[in-house]
């Protein structure tokens, strides 16, 4: 069975074909691994959740906040309230942290509300109402294009990426090649899943009050609002 730890360049070979172990197995399967839900409540932590839109497309016209709670002890963040540009940067800069005026998908983040009550969360995240219009959305490649030719959604022409592929002479490159291998490369299927579970806690020197922190995990792991030394420092883990 493999120690799970890195080969050395003298027992490299012992590797392939291998199956090592994760690093991380053995304390997550046995319960020793210690995740940032199991941590006791600390003074001044806020409890947090996330109000997300419940149409594939829509015009956003506001957030009404219904009588309930006393919504002047929460915090409560929008789209307007968000410093510097409200993009998650990834692939292109297409993707708000808070949908603004606009939304473009089932579950697009619209507002975050925090309070140190966990239980008053729960209740006022139900008493937050969307002011949505709703828009006609697009599901098929083909409705995708036709949309395009009038009233684009996604950039002129709903298209997301174009790629450009140039064919040459591969037998004229393949015979200036210093060295040429020849053989058959199989590749088993593979599926990624994305993961969406409550993180185990950071290594040393990533305490709990940095603005970095994850959020508590569970029914509540949408953000955390760390107010100890950090004041007002949203941390989001699964938005």
């Amino acid at each position: 069975m493999s120690t799970g730890r890195p080969p050395t360049p003298g027992t490299r070979a012992r590797w392939i074909g291998a199956s090592p172990s994760r690093l991380d197995a053995p304390d997550k399967t046995s319960g020793r691994s210690l995740y940032v839900d199991d941590l006791p409540y600390e003074e001044g932590e806020l409890f947090g959740k996330t109000v997300r839109s419940t149409v594939a497309r829509g015009r956003l016209r506001g957030a009404r906040f219904l009588p309930g709670v006393a919504w002047n002890e929460f915090v409560v963040v929008t789209a307007k309230d968000l410093p510097g540009k409200n993009v998650v940067a990834l692939i292109a800069d297409d993707q708000p942290f808070l949908a603004d005026q606009e939304i473009r998908h089932v579950a697009e983040p619209v507002v975050l509300i925090a309070h140190a009550d966990r239980g008053l969360v729960e209740k006022a995240v139900r008493l937050v109402e969307l002011d949505v219009e709703p828009l006609p959305a697009v599901f098929t490649i083909a409705e995708s294009l036709q949309a395009g030719a009038t009233a684009a959604q996604y950039g002129d022409d709903n298209v997301f990426q174009r790629f450009r592929i140039a064919k040459g002479d591969a037998e004229r490159a393949l015979a200036a090649c210093p060295v040429r291998q020849e053989g058959r490369l199989f590749q088993a299927r593979r599926v990624h899943v994305a993961q969406d579970e409550p993180r185990p806690l950071p290594g040393e020197g990533f305490g709990r009050d940095s603005p970095l922190a994850p959020g508590r995990a569970g029914d509540n792991r949408d953000f955390s609002l760390k107010t100890t030394r950090h004041a007002n420092s949203l941390s989001p883990t699964g938005c």
